[in-house]
């Protein structure tokens, strides 16, 4: 959120603004500016980050009404708040890695610290009743289908990790798609805030998908008839 602030006019030539500040550690690069510098197929709009506010509102919420309402019953233990603690500063890190990421240089620890968030803010979700807060649902689902992403960007930009190296934007895409289905098979009763995020993420990806053929100007229609006038042209191919 620092790397998006905006201080206005009255902020114009001094150097020791609040933007400045924040972002000589967390880093001048947004979620637009490292999809533009890393693109890929499966890379979904920017209005799909705005999760992260929700995020962080309905974790807001949820603390605040297990401090208020303590009880037998308690909304969040201990151990909640321990995992809940750790998946955030894991996703601290990510975004400080992430927001430091230039051209031709991308942070490996933006793939590697990502999937750590799912994995402990899904821990109250593994113990019922907890399984209906909404925040850790959304929180899991989302930074789930953004680990998934950071793979398939390391994949296809970075090309360090072994047996795989560096992949084609189809390859990676094609990657992406197939672990979201086994990520999706794995859970057999999805909640309405997983299908929620899910629709938003998938929605976002569809959206850039026919900007970039829009932006192209070669329709669907148009591209078959290339197709079939290169046939038609090369029929060895």
């Amino acid at each position: 959120m620092a790397s998006m602030m905006s201080m206005g006019p009255m902020a114009a030539g001094c150097d020791a603004t609040l933007q400045n500040v924040l972002t000589k550690t967390v880093g001048a690069t947004t979620n637009a500016e490292f999809a533009a510098l890393f693109p890929t197929l499966v890379t979904p709009a920017s209005f799909v980050f705005l999760v992260w506010p929700l995020i962080a509102i309905l974790q807001l919420i949820t603390v605040t009404v297990s401090a208020l309402l303590p009880g037998k019953e308690e909304v969040l233990s201990q151990s909640d708040l321990s995992a809940l603690t750790v998946a955030n500063l894991c996703a601290s890190a990510w975004l400080v890695a992430s927001s430091n990421a230039q051209a031709g240089f991308l942070p490996i620890a933006s793939f590697l610290v990502l999937p750590l968030v799912p994995i402990f803010s899904g821990y109250p979700l593994r113990n019922k009743p907890k399984y209906i807060l909404w925040a850790y649902q959304i929180f899991s689902s989302f930074t789930t289908l953004a680990s998934i992403l950071a793979f398939t960007v390391e994949i296809q930009h970075g090309g360090r990790l072994p047996f795989i190296g560096k992949v084609g934007a189809e390859v990676a895409g094609a990657a992406f798609l197939s672990l979201y289905s086994l990520a999706s098979l794995a859970v057999a009763d999805k909640s309405g805030a997983k299908r929620l995020v899910n629709f938003g993420a998938l929605g976002g990806i569809l959206y850039n998908r026919v900007l970039a053929v829009m932006a192209s100007g070669v329709g669907m229609f148009s591209l078959l008839g290339s197709v079939r006038e290169k046939n038609t042209l090369h029929p060895q191919m």
